[in-house]
């Protein structure tokens, strides 16, 4: 779970930290959860600490990978998507990457040029990952708005990393 924010006195990102304990539990995950975001305070990470959640705070390797992950990454900046592509560029990794966050063809749609530019990464990804977008019946839809699952076929991957 990367970019959830600080737990203290904002609901949105314990919703959010909510829906991931959730997710996991009915996908049957059975390894250890980790969380990252450079906000996070002694506090945060206590309390992380109390739900058997692992903390990384100097952000190694929470963009790896190497074996197939679920990066659950609500309304995180482009930046870290940037990353997250850049860091696993290849036809296995990218197939490896099973994505909750901001659908990246609302970035191919909204964004302009000079920040395509920017982060060329996340604006090749848009053309190979799959979309599903989440539904936007919530209480409070600001918190899951334009978040979708995607992902990355291999048949589609191979004709664009040529």
């Amino acid at each position: 779970m990367l970019g959830l924010g600080s737990f203290q006195n904002n609901s949105r990102s314990l919703t959010q930290l909510s829906f991931g304990i959730e997710m996991s539990k009915n996908l049957g995950f059975k390894g250890k959860l980790e969380a990252y975001d450079p906000v996070f305070t002694d506090l945060d990470c206590e309390f992380l600490e109390e739900l058997n959640i692992e903390f990384n705070l100097e952000k190694l390797d929470v963009y790896n990978a190497k074996q197939p992950v679920i990066f659950y990454m609500p309304h995180c900046p482009i930046s870290m998507y940037e990353t997250l592509f850049k860091m696993n560029w290849t036809l296995e990794r990218l197939c490896n990457i099973f994505l909750i966050g901001n659908c990246l063809k609302t970035y191919d749609l909204t964004i302009q040029l000079a920040k395509k530019k920017k982060y060329p990464f996340v604006f090749k990804a848009c053309v190979i990952f799959e979309s599903i977008l989440f539904s936007k019946a919530f209480e409070r839809p600001e918190i899951f708005n334009d978040l979708a699952f995607q992902w990355c076929e291999e048949i589609v991957a191979e004709k664009f990393l040529v």
